[in-house]
């Protein structure tokens, strides 16, 4: 099978076929819950047909705020860099 790649270089996946790192990411914030170390989260999700929706849970303290203007910060980077 032919590796296909996104504009942006990322390996774009059949359908129904998992991410690795996706995976590996919710196993460790499932762990650090079940741990009791994790007390609100908020997700954003995209799905395989590219729509996206968000999700939360638990105690979203005032500086959830912050953590996310942060995190848009970081991701613009990202996109800058490729």
């Amino acid at each position: 099978m032919t590796n296909i790649v996104s504009l942006r270089g990322h390996e774009i996946r059949p359908p129904g076929e998992p991410y690795p790192e996706v995976i590996e990411l919710a196993q460790d914030l499932l762990q650090r819950a079940q741990a009791g170390e994790i007390k609100g989260l908020f997700t954003v999700l995209t799905y395989q047909d590219d729509s996206y929706t968000h999700r939360s849970a638990g105690i979203l303290a005032n500086g959830t705020l912050g953590a996310c203007a942060r995190l848009k910060s970081w991701m613009i980077g990202q996109l800058d860099k490729e």
